[in-house]
């Protein structure tokens, strides 16, 4: 990237200075949320956003939002939930967050609904899976 963009240092990036760039930016939420927020306003207003969720297992004892909830899998791992909206015009991701695995899939749902809120996209259509599916998460 330093051959195709000035940068204030004289030598190519080091792996520290990377690394203390993505810390400072990953761990500032008001950044984070400011990029969401620009990435939306990209995003074609008139095209439809899809909303995806996936639960993973991980061998992490670091992410604060590993749990013991529904595994697939059936691995006995901690899960995360992966929440990610995407612009379907030119499917890029506009935002995305983490979720402890142990939280009903509806859960995702509402928070999803107020990230659409935040990010300004006024008109979400829900639709879902048959993992979704049951009297509780209907209702």
């Amino acid at each position: 990237m330093a051959f195709l963009h000035p940068t204030p240092y004289p030598d190519p990036i080091s792996k520290d200075v990377y690394h203390d760039l993505f810390e400072y930016l990953g761990l500032n939420e008001g950044i984070v949320q400011n990029y969401f927020l620009a990435r939306s306003k990209r995003c074609h207003k008139k095209d439809a956003v899809a909303f995806d969720s996936s639960t993973v297992s991980s061998y992490s004892r670091y992410l604060k939002e590993t749990r013991q909830g529904f595994n697939k899998a059936g691995d006995g791992l901690d899960t995360v939930k992966l929440l990610t909206l995407f612009d379907l015009a030119t499917h890029q991701p506009i935002a995305f967050a983490r979720e402890p695995g142990n939280l009903a899939d509806v859960s995702g749902i509402e928070n999803a609904l107020k990230q659409f809120s935040f990010l300004n996209i006024s008109k979400a259509q829900i639709v879902t899976n048959k993992g979704y599916y049951s009297q509780n998460d209907i209702g």
